[in-house]
């Protein structure tokens, strides 16, 4: 400290010699007194200058002081200042303790209201995941086309067989269920016990073909091909026609004579052909309908508004605009375009129409409605209906539609500022089609952002996807907790296999079908698997647990027989799905599971009816459009509608449910 005094001295002695004693010392008492920190901010100093004036004054250079009378000439040696008196060092301070109330405290995070301590861990058939190495290459198989070539000049193998499916094909004939010639007369056989054996001869031989057509379509998804193509097709028609004999001899059996129910529902499961029913004429014309409707729908291209030919847009490019555009008029004529193309194929329509009519009729139903109905209802062509699914359909609707007309006036209103005032669009009427967000106006949550109730944001996928990327999870991972989750509720344990042979992301070497996302039984016993290009992030965080749901659905009726492996319906499969999809992002789950903080712990019902109102978007406002379309559907089937009124028709039930509308002058050409 001394030492550090002695330094301060030295400095200010060299000061003064230079600008004069006098000068010194002012400078040392100015110095001091700037820095007397126990003075009020506007104490007088002695000179007559305040605090605060000094301060703010520091930058402005002082007037250079007069010289004095007395003062020796410029030539004459300046006299030795007088020493400065060297003050004692100050003690240092003693560091004053913090009070009580500053000291910083850890604050323990709250327990995880969900625990899975008592989850063991397994083998989840983890490997070094590659991504971005190509697959292995066959080289075996590329030095025989190499041979092939130079040899013959072509690369096709004459030894080859002729079928893509060789597999399947061999199933054809390999057993009497095969067989269609010299069968009894329908209802003739009685003897329950030779029903039975049969039913389990069936089973047999039906899991052999559905095997070959699991492997095929599993070929054919993850790793995309024309041969692979093919071969899933010759699998399907094996399928076909081994469903057609098996139907056509489980009409011998007489239905009334079993008096063992469960042995009785079997049979009628296989008795039901569905369109398999259909001459093979007709099934294939029936096929070639549905795949020239469903090209026609994602091929067609239509051109942008006040754009030239030649039409580049596409349904994937019309529903990308229609979720992110904010011009009318532009989506209107987009709107109408590709609908008045897609009108076109209305002749290819009536003719779907037509031959599902005459599959039903074939299978024991009245029309086509009654058939696809009867999924649901219960009914057979020797039952009627458990209930009116129609009925019930209307009085969902009843409950629903104060709900839902709230929630379609103020998306209206919140629509006219969107597109500034459309045209077509009115205080009280519909609301014009083209403008929800969506190609077929079903979906409206394209607009949810610029409509919720709330500016609250919730960042629970960002949070998400950060502790994704900084705990460097995999795809898979997603998956192993979606499996634990389901495992700590009481679920058994999944087959190995499931995780060797599952395609839990993408493989960029080579093509996949991605879409639809599927939980797939390979239909002998014990192998079952998921497809899905998933990516990190919540929305496919939320996908593995409603495929896992899928999955464990499947895997707990392993035990059943065959034909009560299927979802009694599949709207309970769905529902069971969605219910796991919907947990998966519960705050307490995840916080479990050290993927969000817990400041996600205290919800906000702000945030909940934001989720809420987003998730009314995505599904809810569905209902009413789903309606009219089985309304109207089940109308043609029935012959209620004409062909040349069947557009008038749709647009009279979209009024009548309140539901989009309506351009109907504008396509009153279209059909």
């Amino acid at each position: 400290m001394r030492l550090r005094f002695h330094r301060v001295a030295f400095g200010l002695w060299i000061i003064a010699c230079l600008i004069g004693v006098q000068m010194a010392a002012e400078s040392t008492a100015n110095q001091d007194k700037a820095s007397d920190t126990s003075k009020e901010p506007f104490e007088f100093n002695d000179d007559g200058e305040s605090g605060s004036q000094m301060s703010g004054n520091a930058s402005v250079p002082r007037p250079e002081p007069r010289a004095s009378a007395a003062a020796a000439p410029a030539s004459s040696p300046k006299a030795e200042p007088a020493p400065i008196p060297h003050p004692e060092p100050e003690p240092e301070p003693k560091p004053e303790p913090e009070p009580a109330a500053s000291t910083a405290t850890h604050v323990p995070e709250p327990e995880p209201a969900i625990k899975f301590d008592n989850i063991q861990s397994e083998d989840y058939g983890d490997v070094v995941e590659l991504k971005n190495q190509p697959d292995d290459l066959d080289t075996e198989v590329i030095e025989q086309l190499v041979d092939r070539f130079l040899n013959t000049g072509s690369l096709a193998d004459k030894n080859a067989p002729k079928a893509a499916n060789p597999a399947a094909q061999a199933l054809i004939g390999s057993s009497s269920y095969w067989n269609t010639d010299g069968l009894k007369e329908p209802g003739s056989i009685k003897d329950e016990a030779t029903i039975r054996s049969w039913i389990q001869g069936y089973q047999t031989e039906a899991q052999k073909v559905l095997k070959e057509v699991a492997a095929a379509g599993w070929k054919y998804f993850s790793h995309a091909s024309p041969g692979a193509k093919q071969s899933l097709n010759e699998a399907e028609q094996v399928l076909s026609r081994f469903v057609r004999a098996t139907s056509v001899q489980a009409k011998q059996f007489d239905m009334e004579s079993i008096a063992d129910a469960d042995l009785k529902r079997q049979l009628a499961y296989v008795s039901f052909e569905g369109m398999s029913a259909l001459s093979t004429a007709d099934y294939a014309a029936f096929n070639q309908a549905q795949n020239t409707l469903n090209r026609e729908a994602s091929e067609v291209s239509v051109c942008d508004f006040e754009v030239p030919p030649p039409c580049a847009l596409k349904k994937i490019d019309l529903e990308s605009i229609f979720r992110s555009e904010n011009s009318g008029k532009r989506l209107s004529h987009l709107w109408i375009t590709y609908l008045t193309k897609l009108a076109r194929e209305k002749p290819v329509y009536q003719k779907l129409i037509n031959l599902t009519n005459k599959g039903a009729k074939a299978n024991g139903f009245t029309d086509g409605g009654a058939m696809w109905r009867s999924a649901f209802d219960l009914s057979t062509k020797n039952k009627p209906p458990v209930f009116d699914l129609q009925e019930q359909i209307e009085t969902i609707y009843q409950k629903i539609e104060p709900l839902y007309k709230q929630l379609h006036s103020y998306m209206r209103r919140q629509i006219a500022g969107i597109y500034n005032n459309p045209a077509g669009l009115s205080k009280n009427g519909p609301i014009p089609a083209h403008l929800f967000g969506s190609l077929d106006g079903g979906d409206w949550s394209a607009h949810y952002e610029q409509t919720k109730p709330y500016d609250d944001q919730s960042t629970l996928a960002e949070d998400m996807l950060f502790s994704f990327h900084t705990q460097n999870y995999t795809t898979k991972q997603m998956f192993v907790k979606a499996y634990r989750y389901f495992k700590s509720i009481g679920f058994p344990s999944l087959p190995k296999t499931f995780w060797i042979s599952s395609h839990f992301s993408r493989v960029w070497s080579r093509d996949m079908i991605c879409n639809p996302p599927a939980a797939l039984d390979m239909r002998d016993g014990s192998d079952y698997r998921v497809k899905l290009c998933a990516q990190l992030g919540m929305p496919d965080f939320e996908l593995a647990h409603s495929l896992m749901a899928q999955v464990y659905y499947q895997y707990l009726y392993r035990g059943q027989p065959l034909l009560y492996r299927e979802p009694a319906s599949s709207s309970i499969s769905d529902a069971i799905a969605k219910v796991f999809f919907h947990l998966s992002t519960n705050p307490h789950y995840l916080y479990s599971q050290k993927l969000v903080p817990a400041s996600h712990l205290d919800i906000k019902d702000s945030l909940v009816i934001n989720k809420l109102y987003k998730e009314a978007l995505e599904s809810f406002t569905k209902l009413p459009f789903d309606i009219v379309a089985d309304k109207w559907r089940y109308e043609q089937f029935e012959g209620k509608v004409t062909p040349a009124k069947v557009n008038d028709r749709w647009w009279e039930l979209r009024r009548i449910l309140i539901s989009d509308m309506l351009q109907k002058r504008e396509l009153s050409h279209v059909v």
